[in-house]
Order: C-alpha cells, then structure tokens, then sequence
C-alpha cells in the first residue's frame, strides 16, 4: 500500500479545560495528562507508523509550545519525515477557528504545494493506536471520495455521538448529529456505527470542499454540515475500525 501520496493534517484542538492546570501554559495536544508523552505524540506516531511522511499539524491554542516540542523531539530524527506547524491567526485562549473546514482553511496553500491524491484529517485530542494504511485501502477499494472511520455503539446511546447509516457495501445513506433516539429497522444487529473524527477524502474532493466553503461563507462547516453536502454528491463510505487505547 503507497503511502507516500497521502497529507496528514492533524488537527491540534482544543484549550484542554479538563486537564487544567497542566494546559496552562500548553496546548492540550502538547500536555502530558500521564507520563513523558504528550496527546500530539499518539497522533504523530500513528501517522508515522501507517507509512506516511507529509504531515501537517494545524493548531488552534498555544501553537509555540506545540511548535516547541514538535522541534525538539520529531523533526530532528529523521529528514524524510516532513512535519509543517501552520500557525494560528493568535495565541491567546480565545478560538480563531471554527468548524471543521474552517480549521484547516490555512491548510489549502500546503495541500496545492505538496499535490497529494489523498488527505487524511484526524484530530490530536486522544491517545489510541491505529493503522490508518489500513483505512486508506477500505477508501480506495471502494472507490470513495471520502470515507468516515466509525466504531459500533449500542442504540441506546446514540445521543452522545454523530451517527452514520450505513448499507450492506459500508456506503453511508444518511448522517445524524447526535440523534435522541433512531429505529432499529434502519441499521444492522444491535448498533449504529458513530464517526470517531478519522476521516479520508481524495484531495481533490477536499479541495472543492473548502472552496464551497469559503464562496457560500456557510456558518455550517461542522463535521455534519460537511459530510451531509457530500453525501448528496459524492460517494461516502465508512470504515469500522477497534480503537486500541495507549
């Protein structure tokens, strides 16, 4: 599996609140909740590990810590592993961004430099272990032009997650924001598949997306919005994968 026309664009979110007073001062992907690695770190080496090399890291919160410790402890191993931190509009614990395409608008000039065919998008908020070589042959099996990485949840819970009903060749027909409650006839045994945030789009596709983004000026560029105005376009599939916590 070539690996080597993919970009990586990771999503380094959020003031970390939850893990205060350590946040302080850092990013949350860029604090240690537990031991000497930082959240940034699981996102890096799952990336590194699935064989790809072009990454780009977009912060939201304190980008010269996050840019401190990505300098320090990635870049300086091995050259052919290219790590770009594109900075945020400000420094401040106020959020610049907002929505899923408005956070990586800046990435659009990095994405038309470097000419992937594919841009996966993931975010620095979890530590887990994944092959994302794995996800990106599901992608291009299926001929997808996005695909959502998706675990199974009970029925009875859906309300706490982003909902995606799937047919028997895994293609996504309908996409639920955090439904109160969803008829069993329409998914599959006792589940539903609920998005995890690990997304695949063919480049192009991406491209197209904040460009619409950007011309409408819509207010919806949340992950719903997003995968919603595709869904009515282009074909979306989902990839059901088990997380592995570190």
């Amino acid at each position: 599996m070539k690996t080597e026309d993919v970009l990586a664009i990771i999503l380094a979110e959020g003031n970390g609140r939850m893990l205060f007073p350590g946040t302080k001062t850092e990013a949350k992907p860029a604090a240690s909740p537990d031991g000497p690695y930082r959240l940034i770190d699981c996102a890096l080496d799952n990336v590194i590990h699935s064989g790809m090399r072009n990454i780009c890291v977009v912060p939201r919160y304190r980008s010269d810590s996050l840019g401190v410790h990505i300098q320090h402890n990635w870049n300086i191993f091995n050259p052919a592993i290219r790590i770009m931190l594109l900075s945020p509009r400000q420094n401040t614990e106020e959020m610049s961004w907002t929505g899923m395409a408005s956070i990586v608008h800046r990435s659009l000039r990095h994405i038309k430099r470097t000419s992937p065919r594919y841009v996966l998008m993931l975010s620095a908020n979890h530590p887990y272990k994944m092959d994302y070589s794995k996800m990106l042959y599901h992608h291009k099996s299926r001929e997808a032009d996005l695909t959502v990485g998706v675990i199974e949840v009970p029925l009875y819970d859906t309300r706490r997650f982003e909902i995606l009903q799937v047919n028997e060749g895994y293609e996504v027909i309908d996409f639920l924001d955090k439904p109160t409650a969803v008829d069993p006839e329409l998914f599959h045994g006792n589940g539903a598949f609920a998005s995890v945030g690990i997304y695949i789009f063919n480049a192009d596709v991406f491209i197209d997306v904040l460009k619409m983004e950007s011309q409408e000026k819509t207010t919806d560029d949340s992950e719903n919005g997003v995968v919603t105005s595709l869904l009515q376009s282009h074909r979306v599939c989902a990839y059901p994968f088990v997380l592995f916590y570190g």
